[in-house]
């Protein structure tokens, strides 16, 4: 088994002692919730929509008074971020006032070399079957 962990892209240093609502709907949004805890933010609430949500106009008025309530930021994933691109009303004014916490995942130097093996030894045998005939 591969074990990846998050790790923040760029600066990061808005979020230490900001107050702020996270916002995810990714499938393990904990994970996010937690990553923004260690950078330093203040989570006064969290908000987990399912994965691959579909933002309604209710959920944007819901997180936008959330926020102003708390005296908070909105944060949330580059994925949801990207969920409300063109959206106007009052989705479009939580995609301009939501900031983003990019992410990517790291492996360990062992996971990496056992993964560029794993992918060496399925291209190998890809290789020797196309030389078959046989049907993949």
């Amino acid at each position: 088994m591969l074990e990846g962990r998050p790790q923040p892209v760029g600066d990061t240093s808005a979020f230490k002692g900001a107050r702020v609502v996270a916002i995810a709907g990714i499938a393990n949004p904990e994970r996010f919730f937690r990553l923004l805890e260690a950078l330093g933010a203040i989570v006064v609430e969290r908000i987990a929509f399912p994965d691959h949500h579909p933002f309604s106009e209710a959920d944007a008025d819901r997180l936008l008074r959330l926020a102003a309530a708390n005296k908070a930021m909105l944060v949330t994933t580059e994925k949801d971020h990207v969920r409300l691109a063109g959206s106007a009303g009052l989705k479009g004014e939580l995609r301009a006032i939501a900031r983003v916490l990019r992410i990517e995942l790291t492996l360990e130097a062992r996971d990496m070399e056992r993964l560029s093996s794993l992918i060496d030894l399925s291209l190998r045998a890809k290789r020797g079957r196309a030389g078959t005939g046989v049907a993949e």
